[in-house]
């Protein structure tokens, strides 16, 4: 039987539209089947680190930083820290306590470790309209500006390009598990910065773009951690000793970076609490 050209043309869309939408039927299933893996690695991987640290979380006895015995919050995160991203790290274990040392002296010294549970990883501070103003209340917030501070490891947003975060990324996560994908890692900072699963934030966090996505990358710790202190943190403070490294104008800053010497000490004890804390 011959078709007329009607008739071919309709069989023809058919046959389309059967492959585009079977196709994405598909795609959705494989899509989803990869997420579950992603996330089965991810808990393995993690276990009780998909939590942000307790208050009860605070070793017994604080550690001492520069001479100064840590607070409750401090020592909560710190040890936190020690727990959940030092041993999670690619590379020797001393390079990896240096690193993480040297990102947890800079957020002691701006006061985020002070912030208790979801808080430090919820964290965000942009400058704009010639002040500091805190976004951590709005997760889907995209700073206007070049000064935007976020996450447990205080670090800019803008430092980096979004390369940069996908490097570190799968350095980070590749090292540990290659079925980990960038939507598990995305839940990860959702959850540690206090958002549920079925949460409308949780999702649009995993579905967000461009400098705001970037911002949830730094706000996970594995990846903010190894990119502060390596990256800013080395070169700013060790070497080129930025002014901004420095200063007595609050309590963190003046207990751990009132002058050179303080920081280099304070960097010194933390590396040490690190190295043992792995043995």
């Amino acid at each position: 039987m011959r078709l007329s050209m009607t008739e071919k043309s309709s069989l023809v869309l058919e046959i389309v539209l059967a492959g585009v939408f079977g196709g994405i039927g598909h795609a959705s299933a494989n899509e989803e089947e990869a997420y579950a893996e992603s996330e089965a690695a991810l808990k393995a991987e993690l276990g009780d680190c998909l939590k942000p640290p307790a208050a009860t979380d605070a070793p017994g006895e604080f550690p001492v930083v520069n001479g100064h015995a840590l607070t409750a919050a401090q020592a909560s995160n710190v040890a936190w820290i020690a727990r959940c991203v030092v041993p999670l790290l690619p590379g020797a274990a001393s390079e990896r306590a240096h690193a993480v040392a040297l990102t947890t002296w800079w957020s002691l010294r701006e006061g985020i470790l002070d912030l208790t549970g979801s808080r430090a990883f919820r964290y965000s501070n942009c400058h704009e309209n010639g002040a500091d103003r805190s976004r951590s209340n709005l997760p889907m917030y995209d700073c206007p500006t070049s000064i935007w501070q976020v996450g447990l490891a205080a670090g800019q947003v803008a430092n980096f390009s979004t390369a940069k975060y996908r490097e570190v990324e799968k350095q980070v996560f590749g090292d540990l598990d290659p079925k980990i994908t960038e939507r598990s890692v995305l839940g990860w900072s959702a959850a540690l910065a206090g958002f549920s699963e079925t949460s409308a934030s949780y999702r649009a966090i995993q579905r967000s773009t461009g400098r705001v996505r970037n911002s949830w990358l730094m706000r996970n710790p594995l990846i903010g951690m190894m990119l502060v202190g390596k990256e800013n943190v080395a070169g700013e403070c060790f070497v080129d000793r930025k002014k901004w490294c420095f200063g007595t104008g609050y309590a963190a800053a003046a207990r751990f970076a009132r002058d050179e010497a303080a920081m280099r000490t304070s960097v010194a004890d933390l590396e040490r609490y690190f190295a043992l804390a792995m043995h």
